[in-house]
């Protein structure tokens, strides 16, 4: 069976795209954001692995947890192919490229204008957000693999297959659960609406069917973790500081860039002006759903200082926002712009093109690209660190617990050594988020007031921690610390295990 020359076509785009995302973004197997569930993973593989490690024992001691199902997959990936999570992150990204093309061909003809959106939306506008937060990662983290079943409900819902939608946003919310309840929040209010005040798409057996199933299960296995978060070994206060303190690029609104503001309003806005002029009613329902969840969730963390309310991370859920509102715009410059069947050619092959030089460039050792992670399997261009943790593996046993630079992140997985804080690696439950908070001070010297002191946290954590002292040494030996991973040009009176051009182990024992 011979492929037409339009399939043809829509694979190379595809393929074209994917190596951009690629070439420009990298991909990373075992660090940044792969640490909270990576090694998790490990554990689960090697029960005598981590069993010191402050996030892996807690995580691990309450079932199910938030981490657990992705972990339970990513074992799977880890023991066998070489290559098996990059394959799988590759066909993921594939089949979000193509999720994105179907919902942009609902409202835009031009198959060129599709491809487009798809390229502002990973080009110009990435890492352009509220919230801190992206539809497409370099890693094969919980939230990806989540936000492609999001698209996939979106383009469900949309083509008016409203149960379907409704069963794939249950299995990204088993996956994660924070981006499946928003996509069911968002989804099943606009349901609603639509049946109530709108008089459309109306609420029938197998809609109503679905929603029952989510809820029976879904909002179970939500409801059960948010009792595990709120486990009562925390007070509120506590609670809001210690989430600003860590990730306020993701909770609070105030801690968000200027120009992110100003970009995604002016596109919000804008959008939305195309959304009422070209009656894209479902799409600006979405929309105006997504804004009133803004409202609620501003007054529920800072009137009322809701714990629950906090926990739904509402401005994450702007991706979508974002999304929609660039597809209204670019759906109204196709209506007014015909591309001739030249130009289409043109914009084809420029794309084809662009694609081959970046990769020419990859191949000659250009600079720019030479400083991004291509680490497509285990021990593939690693970091010094993480070349560090392979030597400290062989160097070490098992139990042994470790402290680390703050900015650590992929030594944790090579090395296969309990850490006895990880600032990047954080249990949600709140007798635990006391815990790690009074470690995460100890260590680095920090906490909510640095935060809120102009910033510079991770900044003042690793001053904090090159001034350690022997009094600093003492504590950590009556905790149970066996070694400390030092930066090269501090000198501590202590045994030295191991030594690299930017890191030194010192011996605690």
């Amino acid at each position: 069976m011979k492929l037409h020359s339009r399939n043809i076509t829509f694979i190379l785009y595809l393929i074209a795209i994917y190596m951009l995302l690629l070439a420009f973004r990298g991909f990373v197997f075992a660090s940044s954001d792969m640490v909270e569930v990576i090694n998790y993973s490990k554990h689960m593989i090697h029960s005598d692995l981590f069993s010191n490690d402050f996030y892996v024992s807690n995580i691990s001691k309450v079932l199910p947890n938030e981490r657990v199902v992705f972990s339970s997959v990513l074992k799977m990936l880890i023991g066998n192919f070489k290559y098996s999570i990059f394959a799988v992150h590759f066909l993921l990204t594939i089949t979000m490229l193509i999720g994105l093309y179907l919902i942009s061909s609902i409202y835009i003809k031009q198959k060129v204008f599709r491809w487009l959106t798809i390229l502002i939306l990973f080009g110009p506008l990435y890492k352009i957000n509220l919230g801190g937060n992206e539809l497409y990662y370099n890693m094969l983290i919980s939230s990806f693999v989540a936000k492609v079943f999001g698209v996939w409900a979106f383009y469900s819902y949309l083509s008016s297959k409203k149960a379907i939608a409704i069963i794939l946003i249950l299995i990204a919310t088993i996956i994660h659960p924070t981006v499946g309840s928003q996509l069911f929040i968002i989804v099943v209010l606009v349901m609603i609406f639509n049946y109530t005040y709108r008089g459309k798409g109306s609420l029938g057996a197998q809609e109503i069917l679905s929603i029952v199933l989510y809820l029976a299960i879904g909002g179970g296995y939500i409801f059960y973790l948010l009792r595990a978060v709120h486990d009562f070994g925390i007070d509120k206060g506590l609670y809001f500081d210690i989430f600003e303190f860590r990730v306020p690029h993701h909770f609070f609104p105030q801690y968000f860039p200027l120009k992110s503001y100003i970009i995604e309003i002016i596109l919000y806005s804008v959008g939305g002006f195309f959304m009422v002029k070209s009656k894209m009613t479902e799409m600006l329902t979405i929309s105006l759903t997504l804004v009133i969840g803004i409202f609620i969730y501003i007054i529920g963390i800072f009137v009322f200082k809701m714990p629950f309310v906090l926990n739904t991370q509402w401005f994450k859920a702007t991706i979508w926002l974002e999304l929609f509102s660039l597809i209204a715009i670019v759906a109204s410059i196709d209506k007014a712009i015909v591309l001739s069947e030249i130009l289409n050619q043109v914009a084809f092959t420029l794309i084809i093109g662009l694609c081959i030089f970046v990769w020419i460039l990859i191949v000659a050792g250009n600079s720019y690209f030479s400083q991004k992670p291509y680490q497509f399997c285990q021990n593939n261009d690693l970091y010094e660190e993480e070349k560090l943790g392979n030597l400290v593996r062989e160097a070490t046993k098992k139990d042994d617990i470790f402290v680390w630079p703050i900015d650590f992140s992929g030594f944790k997985f090579y090395s296969e050594r309990g850490a006895f804080v990880d600032y990047k690696s954080v249990v949600h439950r709140g007798s635990v988020l006391r815990e790690w908070y009074k470690r995460i001070k100890l260590i680095y010297g920090i906490d909510i007031n640095t935060r809120r002191e102009n910033g510079g946290v991770k900044q003042k954590a690793i001053a904090f921690y090159k001034n350690m002292g022997i009094d600093d040494i003492k504590v950590f030996k009556s905790k149970g610390i066996d070694y400390i991973v030092q930066y090269a040009d501090v000198r501590l009176n202590l045994k030295i295990l191991l030594k690299t051009k930017s890191y030194i182990v010192y011996n605690l024992k």
